[in-house]
């Protein structure tokens, strides 16, 4: 059973696991840290495994923001998500909930400049998903 946007935010074994681009190939792949980093926002740590189901990569490696395969920019700043699910999540926050408060307590979670921003994130995320490659890795 798949959980929820907000069910994920919380759940530590999810929070491990990234979908990342494969450092030897460029592909889709899959990160899991060895740990949490319990920064102001609670993420991935970043010595983890890469694995790719395109090239095999099956290793230790350090994960670096711009490794997220679901990210775009924002200014001069970087809007990363864990997985597909999240940045679809990401994307209905900027568009839909930012207008009716939904997630209120993850507001502050944003920089400002993202809330300035916020139709160029829709933009950015859809025309991103639009163009994702048929890779079905999960």
């Amino acid at each position: 059973m798949r959980l929820g946007f907000a069910e994920e935010l919380y759940d530590s074994s999810l929070i491990k696991e990234v979908d990342v681009i494969c450092p030897s190939c460029s592909s889709k792949a899959r990160y899991k840290a060895f740990e949490l980093a319990n920064t102001y926002v609670v993420k991935p740590g970043p010595y983890g495994i890469f694995t790719c189901p395109a090239c095999g990569m099956n290793k230790k490696f350090l994960l670096k923001d711009l490794m997220y395969f679901y990210h775009i920019k924002v200014g001069n700043r970087l809007l990363v998500a864990r997985s597909r699910g999240n940045f679809i999540a990401l994307r209905n926050f900027f568009d839909f909930g930012f207008k009716e408060n939904i997630h209120a307590d993850i507001d502050i979670d944003f920089p400002k400049s993202f809330y300035e921003h916020r139709k160029s994130i829709v933009k950015q995320i859809d025309s991103f998903l639009k163009n994702e490659t048929g890779n079905n890795y999960k």
